[in-house]
């Protein structure tokens, strides 16, 4: 009986054991399981919006600052902002509220 896809990831020496006709659908298995695994990933980063996900227009994050709309995008742009910055489009881009007010809290400037 030839290994099956779970068993040659716990044993790879067994790969001998395969008829060379197994190798393509074993490599269609394993290349649908890499996708789903890049899926998860790209799915869990650590840019996730926070739990209640509520997230604000550069109006809303200007308003809340204090600071004209022109400067929140340039803002974005920074790397101290990218973790709760989010870019929807080229010209659309939101921000994670919670994250605002964590990184707002650790510059002492709380509003």
């Amino acid at each position: 009986m030839s290994p099956t896809l779970a068993e040659l990831l716990a044993h790879p020496e067994r790969v001998a054991d395969l008829e060379p006709s197994q190798v393509p659908a074993l490599l269609a298995q394993l290349a649908a399981l890499s996708l789903a695994l890049s899926a998860r990933l790209a799915a869990t980063s650590e840019r996730e919006p926070s739990a209640n996900g509520h997230m604000l227009s550069p109006d809303e994050v200007g308003a809340l600052l204090g600071i004209p709309r022109e400067q929140v995008w340039r803002y974005s742009r920074r790397r101290s902002w990218q973790k709760f910055t989010r870019r929807v489009s080229r010209k659309c881009v939101r921000f994670d509220e919670a994250g605002l007010r964590a990184w707002l809290a650790t510059q002492g400037t709380v509003r």
